[in-house]
């Protein structure tokens, strides 16, 4: 019961934050939500607050002295590149419904905020460095963190080119986040089971935007919006939904390998989607 209300005021003061415009009400809104966030951590909530309270310190800063830097303090708090090193650290201790939380709810206010403060200069080093760090990721824990980051700039771009887009793009993208989570709930985060590849292996494609699968037509309406107002940032995406898809393929083919030979029959969905699937 207890955790239904704080789960409901989280909610609550998220919605009154969503309407906004001040940014000292914007930090204390943040505040409040990383505040509760931490409760449900229990043994990592004093190292999580102690994270976020330097990082408020830094958005405060900004707030007086370069509020046009306002887009640096919410990737920092975030934990997006170039400032990914505290989150990987930290969030590979969480459980997987605090990783789900971190990684939907509780990116609401922070992704929408930085939409409307949104810089192309910051967004194009973010994802250049999210495509490098991405090629290098060797887990599946690596692959979900920087997956996880890429969707977050989709869904960043999402609100700079059309409000209502964020809000599907972020209800298909938590539902399938879900799915995943759930499919490997029995599994370790580093390799897929024997038993949990099938269906591991298909929220996987679900989760990476294979076509035709629903993540996919969320991305290609950002895309076509996108295209109107910023040619280089929508190129830009289309090159890391590039990167991601090798990713992807690269882990799937791994889990195929360990899994039995009836799972097999996947190959070729998974090259005919490779072929068609650059989203």
């Amino acid at each position: 019961m207890y955790m239904i209300f704080l789960l409901l005021g989280y909610s609550f003061v998220m919605v009154l934050g969503l309407n906004q415009t001040s940014y000292i009400l914007i930090f204390l809104v943040l505040e409040w939500l990383s505040w509760v966030f931490s409760i449900t951590l229990t043994t990592l909530s004093m190292k999580y607050l102690l994270i976020q309270s330097y990082f408020s310190l830094v958005f405060l800063i900004i707030i007086f002295m370069a509020p046009e830097l306002i887009i640096f303090s919410l990737l920092l708090k975030m934990g997006f590149p170039p400032f990914y090193n505290w989150a990987i650290t930290l969030f590979k201790f969480f459980s997987k419904s605090s990783f789900l939380f971190v990684m939907t709810l509780h990116k609401v206010l922070p992704t929408v905020f930085s939409s409307k403060c949104f810089s192309v200069y910051f967004g194009l080093l973010s994802i250049v460095m999210l495509c490098a760090l991405f090629l290098q990721a060797t887990d599946l824990f690596l692959v979900l963190m920087f997956s996880s980051f890429l969707h977050g700039w989709w869904l960043i771009l999402a609100g700079y080119s059309y409000q209502k887009l964020f809000w599907q793009y972020w209800m298909v993208y938590g539902s399938v986040l879900s799915l995943f989570l759930m499919s490997i709930a029995f599994s370790s985060l580093s390799l897929f089971s024997n038993g949990q590849t099938t269906l591991s292996g298909i929220s996987f494609l679900v989760l990476s935007g294979f076509p035709p699968f629903l993540l996919f037509w969320m991305k290609v309406s950002v895309f076509i919006i996108l295209m109107k107002s910023s040619v280089y940032l929508a190129f830009m995406l289309i090159f890391s939904s590039v990167v991601s898809l090798f990713v992807y393929f690269r882990v799937l083919c791994l889990s195929l390998s360990l899994s039995d030979k009836n799972n097999m029959k996947f190959i070729p969905v998974l090259t005919i989607s490779l072929l068609v699937g650059f989203f």
